[in-house]
């Protein structure tokens, strides 16, 4: 299809500061309904790349595509916000007005994109722009100490990559650097340093607000969502920075009156990248192979054209391991049934030489023992992160060679005669001690298969400090017996028979997230570090344990 382009073309905020979009429009006669993708990467497009064919998707179907520079990047003037996502609202609600101003608009605006690209959508839609129809944010946070730069206010290694890469110039920087040496330079200011990059303080804030305060509520909060009136369509990955966020904030907007019929979720087997059938190193097969571009445009066709849309589940989600895609009206989308498998060893769990298991009994032995060393941490494989080549890969993947190590404690259940699905998040529920004033606790569930392999489906971190909130850091008593929850990403898995169920405990899964120093220090500044010995209890007194939530009915939507 032809049709009619502009460049660089220039759109005042309410500022003076000046943005640049490209306008791509039908050929024919208008105005059209447009589609609006505001970027912190570059709005320029290569005619033969993948963007370029979404672009065309939305042309085809006779809307209009205005992709901007957002504020300090690229052709953009001003000073990049990153985070800041009030300065986005602003900025995205003054260009829907702009949008609709214009005589090649039919006064109906959606938006689209995923990560930073999910986030403007989310704060100028809170700004209430008139023309705003429709958003289709995808795999994007909730909460800046929760889980976006931070999860459970541990440094997440990989947004602070993103952010070296992205967010100290108005082009992004791509780095001939040696990551596997720099990532582990202590403390973190060494590795920012070791880039090269002159504009720090973004990363000195970060990592200087140790609590969660209105320094990070301006980088959202859950409750924000409240403010949304437009129909949503949220996306996302299992294996997503993000995964969590992204069902909580569906869950939290499916609990608004005023959006009920306006929501919708979709969650597949995917990473920060979504729709394709290989994850890791997985394949799940045709069905997990997804044109997200598709799956957003029908939604903005239910809300900006007057056109009879095909009908969208409000929830619509791919267990892994049957390899399918099932519907619901609701998240949680089945009345699943908590079950609950106790940590267990006769002798020791440490590593995959030692016996722990997953059992409804306990072991002979009260406790296992391991020494957390953060100059020799425990790495992960895969998992929930941002990947960056090979120093950073992401999703499920085979942890093997990390379970052989005597620094990290294995449970491992009994094979499965039929077959056991999870659908939500997995807990653990942990009674630890140490010898640290402050330390980490991970935990990891794997689906191990009948050839050994031993796949990551869900992780957890807990660091001690913030065991009582997030408001606070509180120092352990060493030797003192704590409780803990860790609440492990949401995921939708079924074991099939032969399967065997699988929980790692380790002090850190690096780089995934920042190590702890074990001293109480800051990631940011202390260059100490120390040794911790850590106890896990698992006894009839300090019943240490796993917990499922498990679909008793199996598949009975499928689609």
């Amino acid at each position: 299809m032809d049709w009619v382009q502009y460049y660089d073309v220039s759109v005042p905020m309410r500022d003076g500061v000046e943005l640049v979009c490209d306008v791509r429009l039908p050929a024919g006669r208008g105005p059209f309904p447009i589609v609006l993708l505001r970027t912190p990467y570059n709005k320029n497009v290569h005619p033969e790349s993948t963007r370029m064919e979404n672009i065309s998707q939305y042309l085809d179907h006779g809307y209009g595509m205005v992709i901007m520079d957002v504020r300090g990047k690229y052709e953009s003037d001003g000073e990049f916000p990153i985070m800041a996502f009030r300065r986005e609202g602003d900025d995205g609600a003054d260009t829907v007005a702009w949008i609709a101003a214009q005589p090649w608009c039919n006064g109906k605006v959606a938006m689209t994109g995923a990560s930073y690209c999910g986030y403007v959508q989310v704060y100028a839609a809170r700004e209430h722009p008139a023309a705003l129809c429709a958003i289709t944010p995808g795999v994007f946070g909730n909460d800046g100490f929760g889980n976006i730069v931070r999860r459970n206010g541990i440094p997440q290694m990989s947004l602070l990559i993103w952010a070296l890469h992205h967010a100290t110039g108005r082009v992004a920087k791509i780095f001939l650097l040696d990551w596997a040496k720099i990532l582990f330079a202590l403390p973190l200011r060494q590795l920012v340093e070791a880039t090269g990059m002159r504009r720090t303080a973004v990363f000195d804030r970060w990592m200087r607000h140790n609590h969660d305060n209105r320094f990070w509520h301006s980088m959202g909060k859950v409750e924000a969502l409240a403010d949304l009136r437009v129909p949503v369509l949220l996306t996302g990955g299992w294996f997503d920075l993000y995964s969590s966020a992204v069902v909580d904030s569906f869950v939290f907007l499916q609990q608004q009156p005023h959006l009920k019929g306006k929501i919708a979720l979709m969650m597949g087997p995917w990473l920060h990248g979504m729709g394709a059938r290989e994850s890791g190193e997985l394949d799940f097969g045709p069905t997990a192979e997804v044109d997200i571009t598709e799956v957003n445009r029908r939604w903005i066709d239910g809300w900006c054209r007057e056109v009879e849309a095909d009908p969208i589940p409000p929830v619509r989600y791919f267990v892994m391991g049957v390899n399918e895609w099932r519907r619901a009206e609701q998240w949680p989308p089945v009345a699943t049934e908590e079950e609950f498998l106790l940590l267990a060893c006769d002798c020791a769990a440490n590593g995959l030489t030692g016996d722990g298991r997953l059992d409804d009994c306990h072991g002979t032995a009260a406790t296992d023992r391991y020494i957390y060393d953060p100059a020799a941490p425990v790495i992960n494989l895969g998992g929930n992160v941002l990947s960056f080549g090979e120093g950073m890969t992401a999703g499920p993947c085979d942890q093997r060679k990390m379970e052989e190590r005597p620094d990290m404690l294995v449970y491992t259940g009994e094979v499965l005669d039929r077959p056991l699905e999870i659908i939500g998040f997995p807990r653990v529920e942990l009674y630890v001690a140490s010898d640290a004033v402050d330390t980490d606790f991970v935990a990891r569930l794997c689906d191990v298969y009948p050839d050994g392999r031993s796949i990551n489906l869900s992780t957890g971190i807990v660091r001690m400090r913030y065991r009582n909130g997030f408001d606070r850091e509180d120092p352990m008593a060493p030797g003192e017996i704590y409780r803990v929850e860790i609440r492990l990403d949401v995921t939708a898995a079924a074991f099939l028979p032969g399967h065997r169920l699988r929980l790692e405990i380790a002090g850190s899964s690096f780089p995934q997230f920042a190590r702890n120093h074990n001293t109480g220090g800051d990631n940011w500044s202390d260059p100490e570090y120390v040794k911790a010995t850590q106890t896990v209890y698992h006894s009839a007194e300090y019943p240490s344990r796993l917990l499922l939530p498990v679909n008793p009915a199996g598949a009975e939507d499928v689609f």
